[in-house]
């Protein structure tokens, strides 16, 4: 995941300590796990030169983010749905419910909401910084995947899902360049159509919209 604001200012923020206080207000506490993490164990925290990073391996959650003076954001994240403890299992046993017994599954599948959730997480980081004066006029948001081929998209149990979504490519990069503006007043519109883009790619190509739009809309007004 990266942040890139097009107007290039090395010192954006005059300090590290700037730059810590801008994520903290920032920061999305939408679910129990916040976005971006902010650990307060001194092993997990770096101050490098010019840039803060946190580093966390805790109950299936292994992550790594950098946020420099410049206010690029960039953000490397595990599929937790394979590094906690029970996930994939649990996915395979729902892909059972909808394909039926004698359905051939795969080893692993990205839960449906889950990833939903991740890239409107980044979304709203996104935002949140436009609307606190971090960021101004142009921003690049990038989203990436890879080592994923092979992974199948699984729904939750209360779904009508009858379809097996599986990931050819090894690796799937997303960019697009927003507003501010823009960002701030789009609503679940800009992470949705990134996550659409993603959902193509592993053949779903009917995804509901509305139904994902209240999804998202619900998961950015805490009611999940």
């Amino acid at each position: 995941m990266t942040l890139r604001p097009l107007d290039y200012d090395p010192a954006r923020f005059r300090s590290l300590l700037e730059c810590r206080t801008a994520v903290e207000r920032a920061q999305v506490r939408l679910r129990g796990w916040y976005f971006p993490h902010l650990s307060h164990k001194p092993e997990d925290q770096e101050a490098g030169n010019g840039y803060i990073a946190v580093g966390t391996d805790w109950s299936g959650q292994l992550e790594y983010w950098r946020f420099y003076l410049s206010g690029q954001f960039l953000g490397l994240y595990a599929v937790r749905e394979t590094t906690e403890d029970g996930w994939s299992e649990k996915l395979r046993k729902t892909a059972r419910a909808h394909y039926g017994p004698q359905a051939v599954l795969v080893e692993n599948y990205f839960d449906m909401t889950n990833f939903l959730y991740n890239v409107t997480e980044l979304y709203e980081f996104a935002s949140r910084l436009c609307q606190q004066g971090s960021y101004e006029g142009a921003l690049e948001i990038g989203l990436q995947l890879v080592n994923s081929a092979g992974f199948g998209l699984m729904a939750g149990p209360m779904r009508s899902w009858s379809e097996s979504y599986t990931l050819s490519s090894d690796d799937l990069s997303y960019r697009v360049v927003l507003d501010c503006a823009d960002l701030v007043s789009g609503g679940p519109e800009p992470s949705l159509t990134a996550c659409v883009w993603f959902f193509e790619r592993f053949g779903w190509l009917d995804a509901p919209l509305e139904v994902l739009r209240g999804d998202v809309q619900k998961f950015l007004d805490g009611k999940v």
